[in-house]
């Protein structure tokens, strides 16, 4: 989008290091009534609608490794680690 930030950074070090869609991003609204039970959608454009998609992404990445499917593809309980940081961002 024309409103993100683009790298470098003022350290030179190149961004994003993770990129997501942000911009009319369709998510659920409340009425605006405490006492509602009905709900409706809202179109949003910004990080606040970006980083919940990174996040969800970024956890089952995680529970792949956790969870011993890697490499094989299979869950083996003798494969399972916690994986870096890093290895999140690079997967």
């Amino acid at each position: 989008s024309e409103f993100s930030g683009r790298g470098p950074s003022y350290d030179n070090r190149i961004k994003p290091d993770i990129c997501a869609p942000g911009r009319s991003i369709k998510s659920a609204a409340h009425s605006g009534y405490s006492n509602s039970r009905n709900c409706s959608s809202k179109v949003m454009s910004g990080t606040s609608m970006a980083t919940p998609g990174v996040a969800g992404a970024a956890l089952l990445i995680r529970q792949y490794f956790m969870e011993g499917w890697y490499p094989s593809g299979t869950k083996v309980e003798a494969d399972r680690f916690t994986p870096s940081g890093a290895l999140i961002k690079a997967v």
